[in-house]
């Protein structure tokens, strides 16, 4: 027996307090909380405050051995996933640590899509360095990002309103060099204030009243300068102003929305993610007004959606699918309810892309679905059970059931992590259990859709794998992983900064 070499404990406590795996390697782990944090807000187990803390920790860690990882991982975040708000803490968190590296304006210009991104950067900067002065590379990314990236049109509808920090303070920050007369007229007017105005969705809503506000909408419409996502976020206003204009305006609002919604070049193009949809499908379905038009913009919604999960090859032709949703209390309870909605949106994306698929809901019980999933009016009308995370009832009803894959969609959260056949096996078990009863190699996928890193319900690797996130971009990396446990970090790992 080994008196000091001792074997490394593999067991600790998950957030509801129940014994799992510790995963191997802070970047998994990283990653897995980054592409988790969609809002950096509070959550069922803890809130916004610790999920940061635990990012800012784990990059500190990542970087200490490997500082363009995190480089690579933020950009990827921004531009691969939208997710603005963690691109920005992690953003900090290199400016913060990483000292004398030309990567590093490199990855933070990379990061600047939109001016708010630079503004939202200096606000927290500021907030966590009151009167000390941005990083150079800081300085240089904004000032580059305001010479070769940004015209007059996104500086005036992302020019900063009321916050702290707004456009002309970016300008006097990074000091631009104009490239020529027309540009340095634009930033004397952003420090002026004087930028020309434009229609946008937010000043129409601002600005206008009534049939005012009908005739901007459409007028944004035909002349094809209202966008996708400023469309299918004011979906709501769009239609009721539309009903205060003439039966022949109102149609014609109507169905240029319609084919700007389901337009599979502009939905492309836009890079618009299927839980958008979602959201203006359910905002529709609730509003009063004419149903004609409601159910002519709920078809364009549903078929748009179609459009956002795009086709990819998850499975091999002829193979068989379980999905498995998680909707006990912690993934749908009060501010964790987006992860149930989540859920329902991946799993019907997934489907859109298997040709054979069975649904499975758990909590403390299990449920097999048999509607048609790949429907988004599916996805808006499924309700969770709550209570506790039995993964194991779910576990009980696909056991007679040869399967070739298996995603599970869950916060990892397990109540109980033990399958009961013949005495406690825990989830390993149960594959190679599995594996016995139909002589098959199934490969198991858990889908994480939460920020909490921590241990797992089940150890990795022979097959059993993990992704994590909300984007319909991950449904382009499982077709990786189901070949490379370690496809995700690989990928993120090729970017070049």
């Amino acid at each position: 027996m080994a008196l000091f070499n001792k074997k490394t404990e593999m067991r600790e406590l998950n957030q509801a307090g129940m014994p799992g795996f510790k995963r191997l390697g802070k970047k998994a782990e990283l990653v897995s909380v980054v592409l988790n944090a969609l809002t950096l807000k509070n959550i069922f187990y803890e809130n916004g405050a610790a999920t940061r803390r635990r990012i800012e920790g784990l990059a500190q860690k990542v970087m200490a051995e490997d500082p363009l990882f995190v480089m690579k991982l933020s950009v990827y975040a921004r531009t691969e996933l939208q997710l603005r708000s963690v691109a920005t803490l992690l953003n900090i968190c290199i400016a913060e640590n990483i000292k004398g590296k030309q990567e590093t304006k490199k990855a933070l210009l990379r990061t600047l899509i939109r001016p708010d991104d630079a503004l939202e950067l200096v606000a927290l900067w500021n907030h966590r360095h009151p009167g000390i002065m941005i990083p150079n590379a800081m300085r240089k990314a904004i000032r580059e990002a305001l010479e070769k990236n940004w015209d007059a049109y996104q500086l005036k509808k992302y020019f900063g309103g009321r916050n702290a920090v707004k456009v002309p303070d970016l300008i006097k920050l990074a000091h631009p060099r104009p490239r020529n007369d027309e540009q340095a007229l634009m930033f004397k007017q952003a420090i002026e204030g004087s930028l020309p105005s434009i229609a946008t969705a937010q000043t129409i809503n601002a600005g206008n009243t009534g049939g005012q506000r009908a005739e901007s909408y459409l007028s944004l419409l035909r002349e094809g300068k209202l966008g996708l996502m400023a469309a299918l976020k004011n979906i709501k206003n769009i239609l009721q102003a539309g009903s205060l204009l003439s039966k022949e305006d109102g149609q014609e609002l109507v169905a240029r929305l319609a084919d700007l919604l389901r337009n599979k070049q502009v939905v492309q193009r836009a890079r618009v993610l299927p839980f958008r949809y979602y959201d203006a499908y359910t905002s529709v379905t609730h509003l009063s007004g004419d149903l004609f038009d409601q159910k002519a913009i709920a078809d364009s919604l549903v078929e748009g959606f179609r459009i956002a999960c795009k086709n990819v090859e998850l499975t091999a032709p002829g193979e068989r699918i379980a999905i498995l949703i998680d909707d006990s209390g912690s993934m749908s309870w009060g501010d964790s309810s987006y992860m149930f909605k989540n859920a329902v949106i991946l799993a019907s994306a997934i489907d859109q892309n298997v040709d054979n698929s069975i649904v499975v809901f758990f909590s403390d019980t299990a449920r097999v679905d048999t509607a048609t999933v790949r429907d988004l009016r599916w996805a808006a009308s499924r309700t969770p059970k709550g209570r506790a995370t039995r993964i194991a009832e779910a576990i009980r009803k696909v056991m007679a059931t040869q399967v070739d894959k298996m995603i599970i969609l869950t916060d990892m959260q397990q109540n109980a992590l033990t399958y009961t056949e013949n005495g406690d096996r825990d989830l390993n078990a149960w594959v190679e259990k599995y594996k016995e009863r139909h002589g098959s190699n199934i490969k198991v996928l858990f889908w994480n859709l939460a920020p909490y890193g921590g241990p797992s319900p089940i150890l990795f690797g022979n097959n059993v794998l993990e992704v994590s996130g909300f984007s319909e971009k991950m449904l382009q990396v499982i077709s990786l992983i189901w070949e490379d446990r370690n496809a995700l970090i690989n990928k993120i790992d090729q970017i070049i900064i």
